[in-house]
């Protein structure tokens, strides 16, 4: 008898090895029911739905934004020509605006996507290896001592290669945009996904599992099931961080130049906030409207989370 079919005695255990693949699928339908419960969460997963949707579908539809602008259109007030007025540049703020927020939300994504990977692998590896995860809380310790945003403005200042042309400088801004908020984005997620794995480690499935010379991989599969609503509260939750820290270093001068970003767009804007308050009120204002509608979504995840946590 090999180790497979060793495994699938466990089936037949009167013991929580018993009921794994059951509970996993309760234990996804509770835990969707007790987000939909909180009205806040729905609301905010409405209003994010209808966000993210319309930040691909305008630019689309309005085509792309002028880059150059018309200087007898510079600083026009919002009409119903434009919507959203004009900037410095004569440039309509309605299509620079969306497309701002689809270039963050991409970013947001992309960078969302790698650090919840990266959390995934080291949060189980932690959670099921003892020996590796001393080293890793180590290493975590030292690294929150740094805060994040330093180590993210110091990576945004690496200039680019000499000779680079306009289009390359860009493209290694952006790259390096991506690499700092991987490195300042892992962590967190990371440490959620290890305790969800400590948790379920302690069930007897895995000490059945192991006795009955399951390997590792199979055990860690099992125990990747119940970490799944901790990881998709982490996805909800980092999403919005890495839209906020992007929108920081543009504010500071230091994010992707001549890219049409939430955080670049802020920053142009402030330099006439005195004069044409709404080129930096409209941006600020699909930043935070978009943020808090994540976040809502997040906190009711992450509730839902915590309560099946405790069952």
């Amino acid at each position: 008898m090999n180790n497979n079919d060793l495994y699938k005695l466990t089936n037949s255990l009167p013991s929580d090895v018993q009921s794994v693949n059951n509970h996993n699928v309760s234990f996804m339908r509770q835990f969707f029911s007790t987000f939909f419960a909180r009205k806040s969460a729905v609301v905010g997963l409405f209003f994010s739905i209808v966000i993210i949707s319309l930040a691909f579908i305008i630019p689309a539809i309005t085509g792309p934004a002028v880059v150059s602008g018309d200087p007898e259109l510079l600083n026009l007030a919002p009409s119903k020509e434009h919507i959203f007025g004009t900037d410095s540049s004569g440039r309509d703020m309605w299509a620079r605006t969306w497309y701002a927020l689809r270039y963050s939300l991409i970013l947001g994504m992309v960078t969302t996507g790698i650090n919840i990977l990266i959390a995934i692998f080291l949060g189980l590896s932690m959670g099921y290896y003892q020996k590796f995860d001393k080293g890793m809380q180590f290493f975590i310790k030292v690294f929150y001592s740094i805060p994040g945003i330093l180590i993210l403005i110091l990576l945004t200042l690496i200039p680019a290669p000499k000779g680079s042309s306009i289009e390359e400088t860009e493209n290694f801004r952006l790259m390096i945009m991506i690499v700092g908020l991987v490195v300042t984005g892992w962590v967190s997620p990371s440490q959620q996904v290890r305790s969800a794995t400590l948790q379920q480690r302690s069930q007897g499935f895995v000490t059945a599992s192991k006795t009955l010379g399951t390997s590792d991989i199979v055990i860690i599969k099992d125990l990747f099931k119940f970490t799944i609503p901790t990881i998709i509260s982490q996805v909800i939750i980092v999403f919005p961080r890495m839209i906020l820290s992007e929108a920081t270093i543009g504010f500071l001068g230091l994010g992707i130049p001549n890219a049409d970003t939430l955080g670049n767009l802020i920053s142009e804007g402030r330099k006439f906030i005195t004069v044409y308050p709404y080129q930096v009120f409209i941006p600020v204002g699909f930043l935070i409207t978009t943020v808090i509608a994540i976040q809502l979504v997040g906190d009711g995840l992450q509730e839902a989370s915590s309560k099946m946590g405790g069952r």
